[in-house]
């Protein structure tokens, strides 16, 4: 089987008739079996999916149900694969799913007996990045959000941090406006950066910092704020544990580069969703943005003088 070059969470059930139990898989070897009595395949899946989101959308969900697909598009879950990306990696998400659908049919199996049912292996914890991290300089890190205002509830986000890591995703606010988009931004980076790691995030958004500065202060006072404003605070609250993290205010379209290149990077994201874009090409575009503003190049993953980004650019 090839190698996938990004973590992939593959969605698979077995359909066990009235009793479907529905499991997903990530790869790189973290597995999770979820289990749930689904009165059909459908529900299987989604009971699969339901599953994976407490993970964030940093990773893709792969389906073959289309109409699972379209579900969670319209719902604003911006991670979901493809049919063409789902295509290219076919047979893995086969292999995946004959493996982990025997192993949730055997477990059933086993509770119907009244045998006792085999745990489930969870991941082995590790503390060895703890020291590694923790030792390594202040990390900064540029978040944006884009949102066409009155015509959609769907808003861009991105960051982008100054070794060149970076992320571009769409976020459903519902009614909560750009703040709360530029919440989830900040909100983001904690899924991919290690959380001994200190971080040193910028912001042009002054309502955003403030929230998030007095984030206990108005989760203690939720009723007199805006739900979406409450939920994606206290999704910052629980990763801020055993985080160093300072939040800082940058003047936007001031020449700041990581910020500049978080809004365009942002504003991308914004128009792929509003484009209905989901082709692998379109990160050539992300390639573009990251060799221009800060002279990171995606494909070597390492910087190149200013000199060398104008020729490549």
């Amino acid at each position: 089987m090839a190698a996938l070059e990004y973590p992939v969470i593959l969605v698979i059930s077995q359909d066990g008739g009235e009793d479907a139990p529905a499991a997903w898989s990530l790869t790189q070897g973290y597995e999770v079996l979820s289990e749930g009595n689904s009165i059909s395949y459908a529900s299987a899946e989604a009971s699969a999916v339901a599953s994976t989101l407490a993970m964030g959308n940093r990773t893709r969900i792969h389906t073959n149900n289309d109409s699972l697909r379209q579900r969670l598009l319209f719902a604003g879950v911006d991670n979901v694969a493809s049919a063409r990306e789902y295509s290219v990696i076919q047979s893995e998400v086969r292999e995946f799913a004959a493996k982990n659908n025997v192993k949730m049919f055997l477990r059933y199996r086993y509770a119907e007996v009244n045998k006792t049912v085999p745990d489930i292996p969870k991941p082995k914890t590790s503390t060895k990045g703890t020291n590694r991290y923790g030792r390594l300089p202040r990390l900064t890190i540029a978040t944006d959000a884009s949102m066409a205002i009155g015509k959609t509830t769907v808003a861009g986000i991105a960051w982008v941090a100054e070794d060149g890591r970076h992320s571009a995703k769409t976020v459903d606010v519902g009614d909560g406006g750009i703040m709360v988009a530029e919440l989830w931004a900040i909100h983001d980076i904690f899924a991919s950066i290690h959380k001994s790691q200190k971080l040193l995030i910028q912001s042009d958004s002054t309502p955003a910092i403030h929230a998030f500065n007095e984030r206990r202060k108005i989760i203690e006072n939720s009723h007199k704020h805006h739900s979406r404003k409450i939920e994606v605070l206290e999704a910052i609250e629980r990763n801020m544990e055993h985080r160093d993290v300072q939040l800082t205010w940058v003047k936007g379209h001031d020449g700041h580069e990581l910020n500049e290149t978080a809004d365009k990077i942002s504003r991308l994201s914004r128009h792929w969703y509003e484009r209905g874009d989901d082709s692998l090409e379109r990160w050539r575009e992300v390639d573009r943005i990251l060799l221009e503003g800060i002279g990171y190049d995606r494909s070597t993953k390492s910087f190149i003088d200013d000199m060398d980004a104008r020729e490549a650019s």
